[in-house]
């Protein structure tokens, strides 16, 4: 008899407390700046049993501007734009030192905030943040939280909000296992995303800019039989938003989504690319202002990226199925590009009103072999109003 693959996904489309915070900004001005013990440029082979040596050049710079519109009526807490992501794949080389093979450490990726701590337990997109702040982000009422998730050897783990103290390094929710590679080396690489909040009441001004800022710094760390060993081979990420700071008002009010897929068997995927149990749901645009030039929206991944190219996204932690991913289409079929601008075309300026947006969501066969199971991932979108 065939298995039945029970399947369910909710696509949490910014489950924000307000459409304020819904409000969106383009991508921002990034800079990394990397080097050994922080800043010096110089390969540090550290490591009690594996070495990790950065892995790239000293600096890279990331060069694009962003505008963050801000509604007069935001609240203390509410989010700002879209999460801003620095990723560096291969941030350090690791190798396995050839007297300790037989080890196997747990490993990841620490991080800390150089900036000031100016809030705790702020909720963004359903987690817990502490705020930080700099330069002059403190005089301009906003601050900025930040996550960040690290791949090992091929396995990328989930998100983990920051929330520890100023120059406080924190590990990581999960870490990874580090298997002996016959002596060759391997890749540690670590991904970070920041997203703007508000944090005071103090009145708007339109123009200002929020500049560069060094928002975090990263380490490797390692475990083993309750010992630990901190990488100084560190990484620096450098955010240049170069921001503009405009207030405005109104926002559409957009309902959450829950897409509720029909079970399928396992019978059903035929190999790595085949698909099932599509679904069409709608994204609802409500009471929108009219007076705006154009209206955007984004698609964010909660969970890693399998395939970009065919819009498919990894099952959450709650999931029990294997071998399959989560895929999101545009009405006509073609893939969701994550990321990525889409416009709502039929928005009026004139009116305003309400409007929808037809997407279908399906269960992709990302492996050779598929088990059964449940299926949970969410997906969240953003509005740029221009």
């Amino acid at each position: 008899m065939p298995q039945n693959l029970p399947d369910y996904v909710a696509v949490n489309m910014d489950s924000s407390r307000s459409s304020a915070r819904r409000r969106a900004g383009m991508p921002g001005v990034i800079i990394l700046a990397l080097g050994c013990a922080g800043y010096s440029g110089l390969a540090c082979a550290d490591g009690a049993w594996v070495d990790c040596v950065y892995g790239g050049n000293s600096t890279q710079n990331i060069t694009a501007t962003t505008h963050l519109d801000v509604p007069r009526d935001i609240s203390v807490g509410d989010a700002l734009g879209p999460w801003i992501t620095v990723s560096m794949p291969g941030a350090w080389r690791c190798t396995h030192r050839s007297e300790y093979q037989d080890i196997q450490p747990q490993m990841g990726v620490q991080v800390t905030a150089p900036g000031q701590v100016t809030a705790q337990a702020f909720d963004v997109d359903g987690a817990t943040y502490s705020v930080y702040s700099a330069g002059n982000m403190s005089s301009m009422g906003i601050g900025y939280v930040l996550r960040w998730r690290f791949t090992l050897n091929g396995q990328t783990k989930d998100w983990t909000p920051l929330t520890s103290g100023r120059e406080t390094f924190q590990s990581p929710g999960q870490l990874l296992t580090a298997t002996y590679n016959h002596g060759e080396p391997w890749l540690l690489g670590v991904e970070t995303q920041i997203r703007f909040v508000r944090t005071s009441t103090q009145a708007l001004v339109n123009g200002h800019s929020i500049g560069m800022f060094y928002a975090a710094l990263m380490r490797p760390v390692q475990i083993h039989n309750g010992s630990t060993s901190l990488g100084s081979d560190k990484i620096s990420s450098a955010f240049y938003s170069n921001a503009t700071y405009i207030a405005s008002g109104g926002t559409c009010t957009t309902p959450d989504v829950t897409v509720t897929l029909k079970d399928v068997s396992v019978n059903q995927f035929t190999g790595i690319g085949s698909s099932a149990a599509k679904t069409h749901f709608d994204l609802r645009f409500n009471s929108c202002p009219p007076n705006m030039n154009s209206i955007d929206y984004s698609f964010a991944a909660t969970t890693p990226i399998l395939d970009a190219s065919n819009g498919v996204v990894a099952l959450n932690a709650a999931s029990t199925a294997d071998g399959v991913g989560i895929q999101l289409l545009r009405e006509d079929s073609t893939p969701v590009t994550f990321n990525s601008l889409y416009r709502l075309d039929s928005y009026s300026p004139t009116y305003g009103g309400n409007y929808t947006v037809p997407l279908i969501a399906g269960i992709y066969q990302t492996d050779n072999a598929v088990s059964a199971g449940s299926v949970h991932s969410a997906v969240t979108f953003t509005l740029n109003y221009k």
